[in-house]
């Protein structure tokens, strides 16, 4: 397993914290990401695309909840989910930061519910194997070195037997 390294997944980290706090308004300036006047119409977009995508899943039959979101970020997908699909599941993301934006979502977009907020390391998801029905990640895999074993805890915590493809 070449599993990412300690000083790699810190300056995620420290970098998920500057971009936090840039695109919540503070003193910072981090070159081509969002300001804070820029970022809410990305995620209002991003949130158009997401609930197409999860239409699409449910019109499949696919089980939306329980969910895991790895690399969930803000959780903007994990807030639609719980407000817009009846689901209830877990925004799971390695940066604290990130995933306290999730509050801003609740005040801008108006959010009731919210999704069960997890800072953690996907190498190791807090999940008992073959629980969860339906594991999502968006443009996640690319910050990993090798996302192999990332794919095998999520085949151990996904419940299979569920998927109606």
């Amino acid at each position: 397993m070449n599993e990412q390294s300690i000083q790699a997944k810190q300056g995620e980290i420290e970098f998920r914290r500057t971009l936090s706090a840039q695109e919540l308004g503070h003193d910072c300036h981090i070159p081509e990401a969002f300001s804070h006047h820029e970022i809410m119409p990305v995620i209002e977009r991003a949130i158009g695309e997401t609930r197409r995508d999860f239409e699409q899943l449910a019109g499949k039959g696919i089980p939306l909840s329980p969910f895991l979101e790895i690399g969930a970020e803000r959780g903007h997908r994990s807030f639609v989910l719980c407000n817009e699909f009846d689901a209830w599941g877990f925004a799971f993301d390695l940066s604290l930061d990130a995933l306290q934006f999730g509050d801003r979502l609740i005040a801008e977009f108006g959010f009731a519910n919210t999704p069960i907020r997890i800072c953690g390391d996907a190498y190791r998801l807090p999940f008992r194997s073959d629980t969860l029905p339906f594991v999502c990640i968006f443009a996640t895999l690319h910050h990993v070195p090798d996302p192999l074993p990332l794919v095998a805890e999520v085949r151990r915590v996904l419940y299979l037997s569920l998927i109606h493809i």
